[in-house]
């Protein structure tokens, strides 16, 4: 393991893969590595935060392909890391065979709350609700009154110390070799696992079909279909309870914070085609409308 930031020439490595925030390479002369560049200058920080926790995981047994040092070509940042020969994702598998949707569920869901059940170091990571905090409190572009009402979906969240893991999708579980791999962890933290359910119900509900398809390969009918099962896999009886579908959908609210501050390139996601400031824009009128309706719905 490696701190120091390796420069690498981009014309030594194959693209191999290519998602929402980064694009993924195999070195062309060694194929036991893989490089992740995230595709936004500047972003230094993200790839040590990614890099640090990644380590951190592996080193609590958590089991996670190993961050091995950090990268730059000059302009992006990112990791050099263990490469899981022959890995598929839950999502390509659903993908290839579709018939094989309650077995995933099943599994995803175990492993999801071997996941939630372990302690977190709270010395090393962050509190997932005190991060959704600072994103409100300190935010210039949200009214004191949707502070409030998000500050609030914060409080109703159960305080724990249990892992989190930041961005709980059925494409950040990977199996290899017979084993089973959590991966893009650079959000990993502590706390209510439905602040993780939450980024589950966010995508289902509310990305739009065109670019869900080519990062998740699935179509979105597909996903929802899957999401509801594992849901109720995961929550058992507390699944379909009112009180359950309101914590969704506030966890699924916050989630969209850290889209709109922490990784504006994919807050698009959730909207139709946007640009430059409009994103932020429309995402907060997006929150702000919601959180109307859900009361007036009461």
């Amino acid at each position: 393991m490696d701190t120091k930031t390796t420069e690498i020439d981009i014309n030594e490595w194959q693209e191999y893969g290519n998602g929402g925030t980064a694009r993924v390479y195999i070195k062309k002369d060694d194929n036991t590595v893989i490089l992740k560049l995230f595709k936004e200058e500047g972003t230094e920080k993200l790839a040590e935060q990614e890099f640090n926790n990644t380590n951190a995981i592996c080193d609590r047994g958590i089991p996670c392909p190993k961050a091995l040092s950090l990268a730059t070509d000059g302009n992006r940042f990112g990791i050099i890391a263990e490469r899981l020969i022959g890995k598929r994702s839950f999502s390509r598998m659903l993908s290839e065979d579709i018939s094989c949707m309650d077995e995933i569920c099943s599994k995803f869901a175990s492993l999801a709350h071997e996941l939630h059940d372990t302690e977190c170091d709270v010395t090393t990571f962050t509190s997932t609700a005190d991060y959704y905090r600072r994103l409100i409190t300190e935010s210039a572009i949200y009214s004191e009154k949707l502070k409030g009402k998000l500050l609030s979906y914060v409080d109703e969240m159960e305080t724990s110390t249990t892992c989190l893991h930041g961005d709980l999708t059925i494409s950040n579980i990977v199996t290899a070799g017979g084993k089973d791999f959590w991966i893009d962890l650079g959000n990993f933290g502590y706390g209510d696992p439905y602040l993780d359910l939450g980024r589950m119900y966010a995508i289902s509900h509310w990305m739009p079909d065109k670019y869900f398809a080519p990062l998740f390969h699935l179509e979105m009918p597909v996903f929802r279909t899957f999401v509801e099962k594992f849901l109720k896999c995961y929550l058992g009886e507390e699944y379909g309870l009112k009180r359950t579908e309101e914590r969704l959908i506030h966890a699924g609210l916050l989630n969209l914070l850290h889209f709109i501050e922490d990784s504006p390139r994919s807050a698009q996601l959730f909207l139709p085609v946007l640009e430059g400031n409009r994103i932020k824009a429309s995402l907060i009128r997006f929150i702000a409308n919601h959180l109307s309706v859900s009361d007036r719905a009461k």
